[in-house]
């Protein structure tokens, strides 16, 4: 089986890859190189928040299969598009829920503490479950973000109807991540419709919490990344039907936030 195949992939005719989140990858030459294209959606304006795979990496996301084909109409506009946001499938793995996300989305009923550690996986876990239980609200201030896994469960959570909003250090995301997987992180709220604004009024913003429902708070030394998940030592909380604390927290969140420049893509360095 492919990496493509292993997470969710499947061939749309002789030259197109679809997934399951709505993303798309096709060959096609631009400007006389082979280049393979991701893009979300099936906007065919120019309207490509994505960005071209080099035909060597290409071959690690797709497997087996053609890399050489005429440009076609479809993807004629790109040429002319800055390309920006997108899944580059082997620096940023495909926004697909790990098993880790279908954790119980249970909160308790009423006040409680809740805690999880990494690399064991406990604090990934209770910082999804925190995302999936939000029925209202999702506001999150982040230092480093680049975590697919909590993007796409962000994502979900805008798209059932909570309102998820992000603020995130500036520097660690876009100036200094010279993986592009910030940026990457941030481009994809962005075009999924969350609010997301980046902060350099401080040395760091080093904040890492998240306001739940306006009345529940998860935080911790666990930042939102990979790294944070799988390899660090990492502690996370959250505290159940706080509203005293939850209201602490989310005035200092607004504050941050109102300090923020919204971020919309390329557009908005």
């Amino acid at each position: 089986m492919t990496y493509a195949a292993a997470h969710g992939w499947t061939w749309v005719g002789q030259y197109e890859l679809v997934h399951p989140t709505g993303w798309r990858i096709a060959s096609c030459i631009i400007q006389g190189k082979p280049r393979h294209i991701l893009w979300h959606g099936g906007d065919t304006q120019g309207n490509f928040p994505g960005v071209d795979v080099t035909v060597r990496k290409a071959r690690r996301v797709i497997g087996s299969g053609p890399v050489r084909v005429k440009m076609r109409k479809l993807h004629r506009p790109l040429i002319s598009v800055v390309v920006t946001a997108a899944l580059t499938v082997v620096g940023f793995p495909l926004l697909t829920y790990s098993d880790s996300a279908h954790a119980a989305c249970v909160a308790p009923d009423g006040p409680a503490i809740d805690t999880g550690f990494s690399p064991e996986g406990s604090a990934e876990r209770l910082v999804l479950k925190a995302i999936c239980t939000a029925r209202h609200s999702i506001h999150l201030s982040a230092y480093s973000f680049t975590s697919p896994t909590i993007v796409e469960a962000l994502i979900d959570a805008h798209r059932r109807g909570v309102d998820v909003a992000v603020v995130a250090d500036r520097k660690s995301n876009l100036v200094e991540d010279r993986s592009g997987k910030g940026r990457i992180a941030l481009d994809l709220l962005s075009g999924a419709g969350v609010g997301v604004r980046t902060i350099d009024v401080y040395p760091i913003h080093h904040d890492k919490f998240m306001v739940i429902d306006g009345e529940s708070v998860e935080t911790g030394s666990f930042n939102y990344t990979m790294s944070a998940a799988r390899y660090n030592s990492e502690n996370a909380v959250v505290m159940w039907h706080v509203p005293v604390v939850a209201q602490a927290y989310q005035q200092h969140w607004q504050s941050r936030f109102n300090q923020g420049r919204p971020w919309a893509g390329q557009a908005s360095n």
